[in-house]
């Protein structure tokens, strides 16, 4: 529905995974919501017992290796989800804030990305200081970025 009202929408989230009692058929479920919803940007984290915490005396935990691999399989796919979208931002112009700039290349995010955590907007052509706003023409999407 929101997608409907607003096309550009950005739906971002973070998944845990790893919880005591998390099956294989509960990870599934959750690998195919992600790929139906193509969230605009989520992270996955794996769980980790806290001493003193109910969960960690909860049975049924999966293994470390079981949870790494789940945590690498979400965003794996979600890395494809974000290049996809991106992708379709080649032609267009975008809103973009200068984070910082390296050897004279503008590090920017568009109003879709939070600092230091999200994909990046990298502007070789572009005049202006950390923290202000220019508008940018995607020229490209490699991997998880965009370039102007």
């Amino acid at each position: 529905k929101l997608r409907t009202k607003i096309p550009d929408i950005t739906i971002r989230t973070t998944f845990l995974t790893g919880f005591p009692g998390e099956s294989a058929a509960d990870f599934k479920e959750l690998m195919v919501f992600v790929n139906k919803t193509k969230f605009g940007r989520m992270g996955a984290f794996a769980y980790s017992p806290e001493e003193g915490t109910a969960a960690s005396r909860y049975p049924n935990r999966p293994s470390d290796r079981t949870v790494k691999n789940r945590v690498e399989e979400l965003m794996f796919a979600q890395n494809d989800i974000i290049h996809n979208a991106n992708v379709k931002f080649i032609g267009k112009t975008v809103k973009v804030i200068v984070d910082e700039i390296v050897d004279g290349v503008h590090i920017c995010r568009t109003e879709r990305d939070a600092p230091e955590v999200d994909c990046v907007l990298i502007a070789k052509s572009i005049k202006a200081a950390p923290g202000e706003f220019r508008t940018v023409k995607v020229k490209e999407a490699i991997g998880l970025d965009l370039y102007s």
